[in-house]
């Protein structure tokens, strides 16, 4: 019933990937990785890491607020204290780590494995469900969890 309330155009939008045109195009990865990566290093070393512009304009943290200091935890083998600070910590640090592996393979193996993760993403639309999964994550910490 839902599904024939919405349009296919809408539909295909939640099917479009994502993840895989930044495998695909190795600058586009690259840039992704040193940003990833510098903020990682950044946090580990003891800076904040980059101001978030939601949370300095309005207060309110956006819901990838405090994944740098989760992903610090994580990498020292503090598990709960990672996802304590951000229960998506796991998932943002694999796909750094992926796309920076990306961007080390050869043209005709990256682009291969970019061709598998698209399919991967308009079979399955998991960047939409992950999107809404961090939403709603964000609006329960917003309303009931808190953030520490």
């Amino acid at each position: 019933m839902v599904l024939k309330l919405l349009s296919s155009k809408t539909i295909d939008i939640f099917f479009t990937p994502v993840i895989a045109p930044i495998l695909a195009e190795r600058r586009e990865g690259i840039a992704v990785a040193i940003l990833g990566l510098a903020h990682i290093v950044m946090v580990a070393m003891g800076f904040r890491g980059w101001v978030c512009p939601i949370e300095a304009a309005t207060g309110i943290p956006c819901p990838g607020c405090y994944l740098g200091g989760a992903i610090e935890a994580l990498l020292h083998g503090k598990w709960a204290e990672a996802l304590h600070r951000h229960i998506f910590a796991p998932f943002f640090l694999f796909g750094v780590i992926i796309i920076t592996l990306a961007c080390l393979l050869p043209t005709h193996l990256r682009l291969a494995f970019s061709k598998k993760i698209a399919y991967v993403e308009r079979k399955t639309g998991f960047m939409a469900i992950f999107l809404a999964a961090l939403l709603i994550y964000w609006v329960l910490r917003l309303f009931w969890l808190g953030f520490d």
